[in-house]
This record gives structure tokens, sequence and C-alpha cells, in this order.
């Protein structure tokens, strides 16, 4: 009788620890779910093509780009890199009297003009070297855009003569050459 009541409160205490490590166990469990869950930046529209093939059993880590999400109502715009030996001519420009316009790699026929919005105030380093970036406003009804379509700009800073519109890479090279030599 008091042995096997021991045993059974014994039992009993046992079962009640590896109810309150299930519970704690369960309680981890659902917080990484919770940590698992994605939420996007912003409200918008997935345009990573086969998105279910390319997730599908697939091993992600924190902080690394799973799909590629754009807000594709409201007005669209064009982001256009400088590249640094330009971009003097681009800052000292009349933004007024500068005009813009670009083809899409997809569809070089049709070229589009735009207006500038905006100029980056930092010159960034990416796999083409230092560029200025400049944000473009463009009339979807010149053509149906696609969001992450490569273009390729053109940006008219205003008029120079004939000859440095010609010898421009001459002249700066020669520019940099004579600097690097009395330097």
């Amino acid at each position: 009788g008091v042995n096997r009541a021991r045993l059974l409160a014994a039992e009993e205490e046992e079962l009640r620890e590896r109810q309150n490590s299930l519970a704690r166990q369960l309680e981890l469990l659902r917080a990484e779910e919770q940590e698992l869950e994605v939420v996007a930046p912003i409200a918008g529209e997935i345009l990573t093509w086969d998105v279910g093939r390319r997730l599908d059993a697939r091993t992600v880590s924190r902080g690394q780009v799973l799909l590629t999400i754009g807000k594709v109502d409201g007005d669209w715009m064009a982001d256009l890199r400088v590249r640094d030996r330009d971009i003097s001519h681009v800052l000292s420009a009349d933004p007024e009297k500068m005009t813009i316009s670009f083809v899409r790699t997809a569809d070089p026929g049709r070229p589009v003009t735009a207006r500038l919005r905006r100029v980056s105030d930092v010159i960034e380093t990416g796999s083409e070297g230092p560029a200025l970036s400049l944000e473009a406003d463009f009339e979807t009804a010149d053509f149906q855009p696609t969001s992450g379509a490569r273009v390729i700009g053109r940006i008219s800073c205003g008029r120079t003569t004939l000859a440095y519109a010609w010898l421009r890479d001459l002249i700066e090279s020669v520019r940099l050459w004579g600097w690097s030599w009395l330097g």
C-alpha cells in the first residue's frame, strides 16, 4: 500500500514535469513559427516569377531576399544612374532645361521622354563603378511599363560646342593625364 502510493505520487510528479516541459516546448515552437512569418515592407504585387518553384523546400536565412514586391498602381518612375565622369555635367545643368529620354532594352525602338524628379545627394558605388542616381517621372501613356525593366537613358544637360561633344572623351582623358602627371 504505502510503497504503491509513493510510486504513484512520484509518477504523477514526473508526468507533471513532463507536461510542463512539453508546454514550454510548445511555447517555443509557436514563437519560432511567428518568426517564420514574412511580412512585406510595402503593400504591392509580387513581381518575382514562379514563386512556388523558387521557394518550395528551400532553406533560407534571416535577411535573405526571397521575393520582389512592387507597387504597380500610381505613377511610374525610371531610376537612372549617371557615371561618375558625367556627374559634373548633370550637377551643373539647370534642371528646368534638362531633358531626359530613355528606351527599354527590350524595346529600343520606342524612346520615352521623362521629367527629372530628384537627384540623389549621394554617389553610390555599384558593379559598374561610382554613379549618381536620378529619378525621372514619365507618362504611362507613352508605353506600358514593366516593373524592374532595364532602361538606357539619355540626359541632355544643355548646349555645348560640337567639338566638345565629339571630343569629350579625349578632352577628359587629357585632363586626367595632366592632373596625374602634375601630381
